[in-house]
Formats: structure tokens, C-alpha cells, sequence
């Protein structure tokens, strides 16, 4: 196996944030050597908590089935984008705490290209909404591409500002790669020029990209218990707002209610 299916594999473990793979990558030299580690090697590295050193060990059981669906991603229209490839964002690779790898249907956005990220607040205001869209309409226009997370309130109204204008638009996700959430942006996630309903393939300008495994469920979701990588994604919300933001060399920050979920997002 390869250091990238190894990585991917470290990908799926449940909770386990990009710094801390960083950090037991720099412990180790490799990601093969972070699978083999043993239950007293893991203890040793005193960042990791108990639940975090629980996790790795039980998903280690995974590294078949997680093999197998790597070497499926393109059948799915899916790559997957580590921090050591050429494709991967600079404007990703200068920040700290970024992800080591990215789950893209599509293209990326380009770095010579002006990008700004659209972000604010779901449960926002009626103006709130409109000034989004408008901003990016008008970013659009003028070339700028959009980044934004294609959640409900500000985040949608920002990529429909950039369609509305004709622009490129893309959208960070906070869930897996095949999961449209929430369900009420299937359609927005058509016009940006994806089938997620059936794993189609991107438009040439437009993409969606994200951080977590293609099963993963959004990171604020309600699932029962016991599902695969559940209650712990709302910890990865610091992460999914970096990768947002910092995907974009600007950022326009939109919201007239709820200051604190925004606030969270740019943390």
C-alpha cells in the first residue's frame, strides 16, 4: 500500500482533526507507520485524548473496506487531493491546521485567479440574505470566484448570487463529499453543475470539495447513535470553517443574526 491509501484511511478516523494528524505524522514520519502504531505508542503521544486513541485503533479494523473504496473514487466522479500533491490550494497550503487531504468532485479553484470566500450565519435576516447575494453577484462579475459553504442562509445565497451573475462558484462542504445537506440545496447543488443525487461528474468551472470521508454525515447533523462517524462532527466545525475561508484570499462576512455561528466559522 501507499502512503496516500494509508492516508486515506487516517481520513476516516472519527473525530481525529487535520492538526493532530499533522502531529502524529511528524511523531512517526509516515502514515504507515501511524497505522501500525501500538495501543502504548498511542498513549505516549499525550495530544491525542482517549477517545481520539480509541478511534484510530478501532478503525484500523477498516483498512480493507477502506482500500477498496479508494481505489473506487474516480468511478465516482471523486478525487482525492492530499497536501502533497500539485493540485492541492495554495492558499490551503500556507494556513495552519488544514486539511491533509480533500475530497473534490470537479475543479478546484484556480490560484492565479482572485477567489472570495461568502460566509455567514444560516438562520439569517431577510436583508442579510439579499446583501450576500447581491456582494456576490457582483464579486462574480467582476471575475472574483466565489467560496462559499452551501449551507442555508448566507452560504446559499452566495453561490446563487455567483450563478445568477454567471461566475464560478464553489462550495466547501462540511459533510462527505456525496452528501448534499442540506437537502433543501439539492437544487442549487444541480445549478453549480452537480448531480449529487447520483454521484455525477462537475461542470468544468464549478466544484464542491471537502474534508471528510465520502460517508461522512454533516458535521451538525442529528444521527443516531451508533452511526458511523456521528456525534463527534460538530467538533470538525473549526475545520470546515478554515478550509471555507481560507480557500478564498478574501473573505465577506454576512449576517444579521446568530453572531456566534459565525464567529465560530472564522475562528
Amino acid at each position: 500500500m501507499t502512503e496516500k491509501e494509508y492516508l486515506y484511511w487516517l481520513c476516516h478516523v472519527p473525530g481525529l482533526r487535520a492538526e493532530k494528524m499533522e502531529r502524529l505524522l511528524n511523531e512517526t514520519g509516515g502514515f504507515r507507520s501511524i497505522y501500525y502504531m501500538k495501543e502504548q505508542e498511542l498513549k505516549a503521544c499525550h495530544f491525542l485524548t482517549a477517545r481520539e486513541r480509541g478511534a484510530i485503533l478501532s478503525e484500523k479494523r477498516n483498512l480493507e473496506s477502506c482500500t477498496e473504496e479508494y481505489h473506487r473514487l474516480r468511478e465516482r466522479g471523486i478525487d482525492f487531493i492530499t497536501i502533497y500533491d500539485s493540485g492541492y490550494p495554495e492558499r490551503l497550503r500556507e494556513l495552519p491546521g488544514m486539511p491533509l487531504g480533500l475530497f473534490v468532485k470537479g475543479r478546484l479553484p484556480e490560484d492565479q485567479r482572485p477567489s472570495a470566500a461568502v460566509i455567514g450565519a444560516r438562520g439569517c435576516s431577510y436583508y442579510g440574505r439579499e446583501e450576500a447575494r447581491y456582494l456576490s453577484r457582483e464579486l462574480a462579475r467582476a471575475g472574483v470566484q466565489v467560496v462559499s459553504g452551501l449551507a442555508l442562509g448566507i452560504d446559499g445565497a452566495g453561490h446563487g448570487g455567483a450563478l445568477e451573475a454567471g461566475g464560478d462558484t464553489y462550495g466547501i462542504l462540511g459533510c462527505g463529499i456525496d452528501i448534499c445537506y442540506p437537502r433543501e440545496h439539492t437544487e442549487l447543488a444541480e445549478r453549480i453543475g452537480l448531480q449529487a443525487a447520483d454521484h455525477g461528474v462537475c461542470a468544468e468551472n464549478t466544484a464542491l470539495s471537502c474534508q471528510f470521508s465520502p460517508e461522512k454525515q454533516d458535521y451538525q447533523r442529528p444521527v443516531r447513535s451508533g452511526d458511523r462517524g456521528g456525534g463527534q462532527e460538530k467538533e470538525r466545525f473549526p475545520d470546515y470553517g478554515r478550509s471555507g475561508s481560507g480557500a478564498g484570499k478574501g473573505c465577506v462576512c454576512s449576517s444579521r443574526t446568530r453572531y456566534r455561528s459565525l464567529k465560530r466559522r472564522l475562528q
